[in-house]
């Protein structure tokens, strides 16, 4: 066989399996929606949709990683009661991306990125502090978010490629923008009365700390015709650094 006529056999293979793949998707979709009609579960058949998205998402590395960068931006808390939110969520899809990598491509990484012994440093910090608090109990949630992030930053090492690695800094400084305008315009529209962070919350000045940095350094580095829109996005960047008034977060971008 050729290497044209392997290519169509192969080409022919993905469209059959696609095929089976949309038609078992469809059935069980009905099915569900028919049985949560007939249970009158109409507040779940909502979701219904949602599920091929997720099917989507999980199965595409970039996009799993594209949904993740956008999730960073919204401080979305699932009820009053929780800590958990929207990026735990997205943070999750991302694990289960990188487990359906894994199981693809047995390929493991040769060592550990350095910066994740920064997480288990840290980590290893708060379960030191915890065994001599008053209230251990209350290093429970640290402790598992400090774990589910340093998990999910294994799983974004694993499903990120060095080749675009800039596209996806370049999509984080974008998205930082864009939240910089909206920090930004209460804070001069009430001449700096109001402390403002967005639908980022108070992680706002967080994410734009690290944002700034990378904005400059593709402002220093680009080519002459594109470094100019880097400038500006960095200026947005710092004057929605400035809305939240957090002097530490700004001390450490300009440091940076």
């Amino acid at each position: 066989m050729n290497e044209s006529s392997a290519t169509g056999f192969r080409l022919a293979v993905n469209r059959t399996a696609l095929s089976v793949y949309f038609t078992a998707g469809i059935l069980a979709l009905s099915i569900a929606a028919v049985y949560l009609i007939l249970r009158e579960r109409y507040l779940l058949l909502l979701f219904l949709p949602a599920i091929p998205v997720v099917v989507y998402l999980a199965t595409n590395t970039r996009w799993a990683v594209y949904q993740y960068i956008f999730c960073l931006f919204f401080l979305a808390p699932f009820g009053s009661e929780t800590s958990f939110s929207l990026v735990d969520l997205s943070g999750l899809l991302v694990l289960v991306a990188a487990a359906i990598d894994l199981f693809a491509d047995h390929r493991l990484p040769r060592r550990f990125p350095p910066l994740f012994f920064n997480f288990i440093l840290v980590l290893t910090a708060v379960c030191v502090a915890a065994v001599f608090a008053y209230e251990p109990i209350l290093a429970l949630n640290p402790i598992s978010r400090l774990t589910m992030l340093a998990v999910t930053f294994l799983a974004l090492y694993r499903l990120i490629d060095i080749s675009d690695l800039g596209r996806f800094l370049r999509i984080f400084l974008w998205l930082s923008v864009l939240h910089a305008i909206a920090v930004a315009l209460p804070f001069l529209l009430s001449a700096g009365v109001i402390r403002s962070y967005g639908l980022s919350g108070v992680a706002y000045d967080d994410l734009a700390m690290l944002t700034l940095p990378i904005g400059l350094s593709l402002f220093l580095w680009s080519r002459r015709g594109r470094s100019l829109k880097y400038l500006v996005g960095s200026f947005a960047v710092f004057c929605g650094l400035v809305a939240t008034k957090s002097r530490a977060s700004m001390l450490f971008a300009l440091f940076a």
